[in-house]
């Protein structure tokens, strides 16, 4: 298969993967995961647990998308608007704690037995919405820099619904771009 360049075919295509990365946030926000307290205990608390983690990889990919680490093969927000800056460490308290209890088998995890589990819902109601605010930033700068692509955030393909994620997420966040 191998990596592809990042034409500005590519860069376009790629919109469309990186507006299901929002949209699955903004769906696991609205919808959250108390509707799984319906199901049997044990189907119910994997299916919560499961969400949970489907929407911090969500979470994830959206950090590393605005974040300031160079990636020759990754897409990224400073390839649509060049002079983005957006650094995670200044932005995020918990990013290295995330990755390792999400990413991969880090030794972090080992101290949910000693100092108690990770604060999902402090990540969730704090660090989240700093992430979709961070991604609003971006919209916002995209729409001035490049009108076409941000178009292609709206509607990325005929076949799928047409999305305004700026006032989708204004209106989430309950607060105005900065």
């Amino acid at each position: 298969m191998g990596t592809k360049h990042k034409t500005p075919e590519v860069l376009d295509a790629m919109i469309e993967h990186v507006r299901y990365e929002v949209v699955q946030i903004i769906h696991f926000a609205r919808f959250g995961n108390n509707w799984c307290d319906v199901l049997h205990p044990d189907l119910g608390q994997l299916a919560q647990r499961s969400m949970l983690e489907a929407g911090l990889v969500h979470l994830r990919c959206l950090i590393e998308f605005l974040g300031d680490q160079p990636a020759s093969d990754q897409v990224m927000a400073r390839d649509y608007v060049p002079d983005w800056d957006w650094k995670t460490s200044e932005q995020l308290g918990q990013v290295g704690e995330l990755h390792g209890r999400l990413a991969h088998l880090g030794t972090v995890r080992q101290s949910v037995s000693t100092d108690g589990d990770f604060s999902w819902q402090s990540w969730l109601t704090n660090e989240a919405s700093t992430v979709l605010r961070g991604f609003r930033d971006f919209l916002v700068q995209l729409r001035s820099s490049s009108p076409r692509r941000y178009q292609l955030f709206i509607q990325p393909r005929d076949e799928l619904p047409a999305i305004d994620l700026l006032p989708l997420l204004n209106s989430m966040l309950h607060d105005e771009p900065r």
